[in-house]
């Protein structure tokens, strides 16, 4: 998967499609992006228990996993391998512990073409959810920040035939799976379940070229420009 996805869903449709029953305020001020790229603050749902019982939420995270002992500015970590994440040391704890999923109506991906990058709209027929691990850090200023990366594991059907990689993507079943919170007791069980799901979720994937003028991330009007989405053949 590239650095660039999307979500045109409004924020109540969101939330409903994921059950969630709080997190209204968190997305107030957040208007849904159609080029969201890495660093940005980006909308995740997770489980948690609190004093009152099991709570299913919306927060923001940012959008780049770091970890406490990270130092300095280092590349942020927008994605982590399915088939290692609950072993590598940088990814482990937050697979077992810190599991949430990132809402997305689809995501871009880049081929060479004609002498530059043309970018394609991979998407299904809907709002999809992409598995994703999360990790709190304290910033320099004494602020905690949430912050995520997005599985991916090997592209397949409609993904594939523009890129290697795909997130990690979620049945309505696996979905609950990931989501229960508590410490995983089978990773490795847990990471066949996401594999089998996201080959599942693929069959229904595909993709179109779109305007390259969406290949200008730093250009904020394009986040609100429905026509970003078209295809042009």
């Amino acid at each position: 998967m590239c650095g660039r996805f999307a979500i045109n869903d409004d924020m109540n449709e969101l939330l409903e499609a994921f059950v969630a029953e709080h997190g209204i305020q968190a997305l107030a001020d957040w208007p849904a992006t159609l080029s969201i790229a890495p660093t940005d603050e980006i909308p995740i749902v997770r489980d948690r228990v609190l004093d009152d019982g099991l709570r299913r939420e919306i927060a923001l995270a940012r959008w780049g996993l770091r970890t406490s002992w990270m130092r300095g500015p280092s590349r942020p970590l927008i994605n982590a391998r399915l088939e290692t994440a609950a072993e590598k040391p940088t990814f482990r704890k937050a697979f077992a512990e810190r599991r949430c999923v990132v809402p997305m109506s689809g995501y871009f991906e880049w081929l060479e073409e004609d002498g530059g990058k043309q970018p394609y709209w991979v998407h299904g027929d809907g709002l999809l959810a992409a598995a994703a691990i999360a990790e709190p850090v304290r910033r320099e200023d004494g602020e905690w920040e949430l912050t995520a990366a997005i599985l991916t594991c090997e592209a397949v059907d409609g993904a594939g035939e523009v890129h290697e990689r795909m997130p990690v993507y979620l049945t309505a079943d696996a979905r609950e799976a990931w989501l229960a919170p508590g410490r995983l007791e089978d990773p490795a069980a847990m990471t066949g379940l996401l594999g089998a799901s996201a080959i599942e979720v693929a069959a229904g994937i595909t993709s179109h070229a779109v305007d390259r003028r969406i290949n200008r991330a730093a250009d904020r009007s394009l986040r609100h420009d429905p026509t970003v989405l078209e295809p042009i053949r």
